[in-house]
């Protein structure tokens, strides 16, 4: 009896194994859904804000590490290309712009493309800035650093 090896035997051996397999299964599934604070896309949302109104930032490269997790995207675009993904908004001159991230960032750095293509580095007062006074064409790129990581966003703007 204790020789022998019936297809019972095998049966019920194959079907252990499936259940254990499919046990093990769950458990690793349910161990790789930990909650994050970056969002499920691995994006934290950019807003900026102009006369009360919200605009969501285009998104470009970014890295958020959380845990033993690791969430990186390099868009390969230029900042030009990035802009495109945003619908240009029409501001006054002079108009203030807020910006707002999901999770309070650690720097904050803002670059102003113009049309000729040269850029300087926008002074920033908390979490605010004055658009030009003069009528144009404007790209910013806002570049976010957090403990946990950081992002590159875009949006642009004509000033009428």
């Amino acid at each position: 009896m204790f020789g022998f090896i019936t297809k019972n035997t095998v049966r019920g051996g194959i079907i252990l194994k499936n259940i254990v397999r499919s046990i093990f299964i769950v458990i690793i599934l349910a161990g790789c859904k930990q909650t994050s604070s970056f969002h499920t896309n691995g994006q934290t949302e950019g807003i900026a804000i102009i006369d009360d109104q919200s605009y969501t930032m285009a998104i470009g490269d970014y890295e958020w590490r959380d845990h033993d997790l690791i969430l990186r995207s390099l868009s390969g675009l230029d900042i030009y290309e990035l802009s495109e993904a945003f619908d240009t908004l029409h501001v006054d001159k002079g108009a203030t712009v807020n910006i707002q991230f999901d999770h309070s960032p650690s720097s904050i750095k803002i670059k102003q493309w113009n049309e000729d293509h040269s850029n300087k580095a926008v002074e920033l007062y908390g979490d605010e800035w004055t658009l030009p006074v003069v009528e144009g064409h404007y790209i910013y790129e806002v570049i976010v650093e957090w403990n946990n990581g950081k992002a590159t966003y875009a949006f642009d703007i004509h000033v009428n």
